[in-house]
């Protein structure tokens, strides 16, 4: 009787082992799913400035928006990239990943809005 309690009280162990190693790597692959976006966002951003100081002096003292065509261009970015990879991670049942992503997108999607309305009231 105590050698079965004892084998029991052990494959309870690695049970409990195996379903905490699962929480951390379903942690791991939520956090790089929101690093996801944020990445891609700040990369967009990074174009955008690029661009910005390309453009000739002239041209920026019109009143064309070029600020405000990369505020949307993150918008537009995470759209052509977020849906379909999110399919992709549903298909390949990566739910947790998918999970990550979805809130990292909504996380850079409120972002974006808050500087579109920051910028609409500046002029």
């Amino acid at each position: 009787m105590a050698t079965n309690l004892k084998y029991n009280f052990v494959e309870l162990e690695e049970s409990s082992k195996k379903h905490c190693m699962f929480q951390l790597n379903e942690l791991k692959e939520v956090l790089l799913g929101i690093a996801i976006p944020i990445i891609v966002a700040a990369n967009v951003c990074a174009i955008g400035v690029i661009a910005i100081y390309k453009i000739p002096y002239s041209l920026l003292q019109t009143n064309f928006p070029f600020i405000g065509y990369f505020i949307f261009a993150i918008g537009i970015a995470q759209l052509i990239y977020i849906i379909p990879f999110t399919m992709y991670l549903a298909r390949e049942q990566r739910f947790a990943l998918m999970k990550g992503t979805i809130v990292g997108a909504i996380i850079v999607g409120l972002l974006n809005l808050a500087f579109i309305v920051y910028v609409s009231q500046l002029s």
